[in-house]
Protein backbone atom coordinates (compact mmCIF):
# COMPACT_ATOMS: atom_id res chain seq x y z
CA UNK A 1 0.00 0.00 0.00
CA UNK A 2 1.62 3.32 -1.11
CA UNK A 3 2.03 5.69 1.97
CA UNK A 4 -0.78 8.77 2.32
CA UNK A 5 -0.29 12.29 2.52
CA UNK A 6 -1.95 14.07 5.61
CA UNK A 7 -3.83 17.43 5.08
CA UNK A 8 -6.21 19.21 8.02
CA UNK A 9 -8.94 21.47 7.41
CA UNK A 10 -11.28 24.40 9.05
CA UNK A 11 -14.50 23.90 9.36
CA UNK A 12 -15.36 27.79 10.94
CA UNK A 13 -19.40 27.34 11.41
CA UNK A 14 -21.24 30.41 12.52
CA UNK A 15 -25.01 29.22 12.19
CA UNK A 16 -25.85 27.72 9.06
CA UNK A 17 -22.35 29.46 7.73
CA UNK A 18 -18.88 28.23 6.95
CA UNK A 19 -16.10 30.45 6.17
CA UNK A 20 -14.75 29.70 2.68
CA UNK A 21 -11.86 31.25 1.08
CA UNK A 22 -12.08 32.12 -2.74
CA UNK A 23 -8.86 30.33 -4.09
CA UNK A 24 -6.47 32.34 -6.36
CA UNK A 25 -3.35 31.80 -7.46
CA UNK A 26 -2.38 28.14 -6.25
CA UNK A 27 -2.98 26.59 -9.45
CA UNK A 28 -5.06 24.14 -7.94
CA UNK A 29 -9.47 25.16 -7.70
CA UNK A 30 -8.78 29.07 -8.64
CA UNK A 31 -11.89 30.27 -8.40
CA UNK A 32 -13.70 28.11 -6.40
CA UNK A 33 -14.11 28.53 -2.52
CA UNK A 34 -12.58 26.21 -0.42
CA UNK A 35 -11.50 25.77 3.68
CA UNK A 36 -8.63 27.02 5.50
CA UNK A 37 -6.48 24.20 5.11
CA UNK A 38 -3.17 22.33 4.60
CA UNK A 39 -0.63 19.93 4.55
CA UNK A 40 1.12 18.02 7.69
CA UNK A 41 4.25 18.50 8.19
CA UNK A 42 6.60 15.86 8.95
CA UNK A 43 6.81 14.74 12.73
CA UNK A 44 3.65 17.37 12.96
CA UNK A 45 0.36 16.36 15.47
CA UNK A 46 -2.86 16.81 13.31
CA UNK A 47 -4.05 19.30 16.09
CA UNK A 48 -0.61 21.48 15.97
CA UNK A 49 -1.56 21.71 12.37
CA UNK A 50 -5.08 22.92 11.96
CA UNK A 51 -3.99 24.92 14.86
CA UNK A 52 -1.36 26.41 12.64
CA UNK A 53 -2.86 26.68 9.58
CA UNK A 54 -5.50 28.83 11.05
CA UNK A 55 -2.99 31.40 12.38
CA UNK A 56 -1.73 31.42 8.56
CA UNK A 57 -4.58 31.81 6.44
CA UNK A 58 -7.04 33.56 8.68
CA UNK A 59 -5.18 34.91 12.03
CA UNK A 60 -6.87 33.42 14.44
CA UNK A 61 -5.44 31.88 17.51
CA UNK A 62 -7.25 29.01 18.33
CA UNK A 63 -7.35 27.08 21.36
CA UNK A 64 -7.14 23.41 20.76
CA UNK A 65 -10.08 22.85 23.03
CA UNK A 66 -12.03 24.46 20.90
CA UNK A 67 -11.42 22.53 17.77
CA UNK A 68 -13.42 18.98 17.56
CA UNK A 69 -12.28 16.53 15.16
CA UNK A 70 -15.77 15.95 12.76
CA UNK A 71 -14.53 14.01 9.89
CA UNK A 72 -11.98 12.02 8.15
CA UNK A 73 -11.86 11.24 3.87
CA UNK A 74 -9.55 9.10 2.08
CA UNK A 75 -9.11 10.93 -1.16
CA UNK A 76 -7.53 9.09 -4.23
CA UNK A 77 -6.29 11.62 -6.84
CA UNK A 78 -3.68 11.92 -9.21
CA UNK A 79 -1.06 13.12 -7.16
CA UNK A 80 -1.63 10.11 -4.86
CA UNK A 81 -3.51 8.74 -1.65
CA UNK A 82 -4.79 11.71 1.22
CA UNK A 83 -6.22 11.98 4.51
CA UNK A 84 -7.65 15.31 4.98
CA UNK A 85 -8.91 15.41 8.79
CA UNK A 86 -11.91 18.26 9.25
CA UNK A 87 -11.87 19.86 12.42
CA UNK A 88 -14.92 21.85 13.29
CA UNK A 89 -14.83 25.01 15.48
CA UNK A 90 -18.02 26.97 16.65
CA UNK A 91 -16.21 29.32 18.78
CA UNK A 92 -12.99 31.43 18.69
CA UNK A 93 -11.60 34.71 19.34
CA UNK A 94 -11.24 37.91 17.10
CA UNK A 95 -12.71 38.24 13.10
CA UNK A 96 -11.03 35.92 10.86
CA UNK A 97 -8.87 38.01 8.35
CA UNK A 98 -7.59 37.06 4.97
CA UNK A 99 -4.13 36.52 5.75
CA UNK A 100 -2.67 34.71 2.43
CA UNK A 101 -4.28 37.40 0.17
CA UNK A 102 -1.44 35.48 -2.73
CA UNK A 103 -3.38 32.35 -2.67
CA UNK A 104 -6.85 34.00 -1.47
CA UNK A 105 -9.09 36.23 -3.12
CA UNK A 106 -11.48 36.72 -0.40
CA UNK A 107 -12.50 35.27 2.70
CA UNK A 108 -16.79 34.62 2.69
CA UNK A 109 -19.48 33.19 5.17
CA UNK A 110 -21.42 30.90 2.79
CA UNK A 111 -23.72 27.72 3.47
CA UNK A 112 -22.11 24.40 2.38
CA UNK A 113 -23.85 23.76 -0.45
CA UNK A 114 -23.39 26.89 -2.17
CA UNK A 115 -22.32 26.00 -6.22
CA UNK A 116 -19.32 27.36 -5.95
CA UNK A 117 -17.77 25.32 -3.28
CA UNK A 118 -15.50 22.88 -3.85
CA UNK A 119 -17.84 19.79 -4.94
CA UNK A 120 -15.74 16.96 -2.52
CA UNK A 121 -15.56 19.73 0.50
CA UNK A 122 -19.29 20.44 -0.18
CA UNK A 123 -19.95 16.72 0.00
CA UNK A 124 -18.04 16.34 3.48
CA UNK A 125 -20.04 18.62 5.45
CA UNK A 126 -22.89 16.93 4.41
CA UNK A 127 -21.47 13.80 6.06
CA UNK A 128 -20.35 16.21 9.49
CA UNK A 129 -23.97 17.55 9.30
CA UNK A 130 -25.40 13.77 9.07
CA UNK A 131 -22.98 12.99 12.35
CA UNK A 132 -20.80 10.76 9.31
CA UNK A 133 -17.05 10.36 10.39
CA UNK A 134 -15.51 8.96 7.35
CA UNK A 135 -15.93 8.69 3.65
CA UNK A 136 -13.98 8.12 0.41
CA UNK A 137 -13.23 10.14 -2.45
CA UNK A 138 -11.86 10.13 -6.22
CA UNK A 139 -10.98 12.62 -8.38
CA UNK A 140 -8.64 15.70 -8.03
Amino acid sequence: MGSHRLAVYLVLRRGDDVLFGLRSGTGYRDGEYGLPSGKVHAGELLIDAIVREAQEEVDLDLDPSSLQLAHMVERHTPTGLWLDFFFLCTEWPGEPRNAESHKCAALEWLTPDHPAVIEYISAVLGHIQTGEAFSTHSGP
